[in-house]
């Protein structure tokens, strides 16, 4: 049996955006959605999860991206629409399948724990984002020593699913990890998925109950909010946290 702590989302510290910010945001990010340089991105991030990393880049205006798995490549492209002026470093080990290459960007196959990120970047105002199936606690214990303060993972996985440890699992259940995590954590946010369904992509009955999630950002299905709708069972809790030394 699962030990929850809650039926809600976990969410810690200050958000970093409202749900009416996120709202307003769909309708320019379907705009650009329908521009992007790869159209068919199976096994990659679609419009319920670029979204969000688009949306909190935009936000954010790093001064440089770290984006840990780049598959085809599709996010490199949002990230140079949401932030042009930020330095890009792409991290992938199977580098020949990408089919997007960005001249902005610098790209390697070393491991996002195996690099002294200080000498590349201002870690303070850099943006990680981890979409790379690695353990999210790892990751946390490597970044924050670093100096990085803003981190997303879209792997974020609920209890028992998936194929890595997530932040999700770690903070709905009672545990040493738990404990760990919130040495490092100042806020915890989940972006609710622009669409829900009634079941998870693994079939099973999408309900608070076993998959705590914000509600949906979108209820009707128009021209405008079509693209959300093509993927939306592979949402996985896509999250941002903010880290530091306590």
């Amino acid at each position: 049996m699962h030990n929850f702590t809650t039926k809600e989302p976990v969410t810690l510290g200050t958000p970093p955006c409202t749900r009416e910010e996120l709202c307003d945001a769909l309708e320019e990010f379907a705009e650009l959605y329908k521009k992007r340089p790869i159209r068919d991105n199976d096994g990659g991030m679609k419009a319920p999860q670029m979204f969000a990393a688009w949306f909190m880049a935009k936000k954010l205006q790093p001064t440089a991206i770290i984006e840990s798995g780049v598959w085809l490549g599709q996010g490199t492209w949002f990230f140079e629409q949401a932030c042009p002026s930020a330095k890009l470093i792409c991290i992938e080990p199977n580098e020949e399948r990408i089919q997007y290459r960005s001249d902005k960007a610098t790209y390697t196959r070393r491991d996002f724990s195996e690099t002294t990120w200080r000498t590349h970047v201002d870690c303070a105002t850099t943006l990680c984002f981890f979409d790379d199936h690695q353990n999210a606690l790892s990751r946390l214990e490597v970044a924050t020593p670093q100096g990085f303060k803003h981190l997303m993972f879209e792997d974020n996985y609920p209890i028992c699913q998936g194929d890595c440890v997530s932040l999700k699992t770690i903070l709905e259940e009672n545990s040493t990890e738990k404990d760990i995590a919130n040495n490092y954590l100042i806020s915890y946010y989940e972006f609710p998925p622009p669409v829900k369904g009634e079941t998870t992509r693994w079939g099973d009955a999408w309900t608070n109950e076993f998959y705590p999630t914000h509600e949906p950002l979108i209820t009707e299905r128009t021209e405008m909010t079509e693209d959300y709708f093509d993927g939306y069972e592979n949402y996985t809790w896509i999250c941002y946290a903010q880290v530091g030394e306590k």
